[in-house]
């Protein structure tokens, strides 16, 4: 069915329906035309830090291999 065929078919519905009909067709079509907008909007998620409350605060460099494992590397690859 082509959009105008549609478009006249649902017109002449419309107005074989009483008044107080109208109002929920017109509720109805904009419930739908929200749906849609819903839907094509892309969904981006929100760039978070990382969260580090647990962790308290941390050192630069705090990661840094000699920072963590010291001399003790240096001795097992002698």
């Amino acid at each position: 069915m082509t959009v105008h065929i549609m478009e006249k078919k649902i017109l002449e519905t419309l107005k074989d329906l009483p008044p107080h009909r109208l109002d929920e067709v017109l509720n109805f079509a904009e419930y739908l035309r929200a749906k849609d907008q819903k839907q094509t909007k892309p969904r981006r998620k929100k760039r978070t830090k990382l969260p580090t409350f647990r962790l308290g605060s941390i050192k630069k460099g705090a990661f840094l291999r000699e920072n963590l494992y010291g001399e003790y590397l240096d001795h097992k690859l002698d």
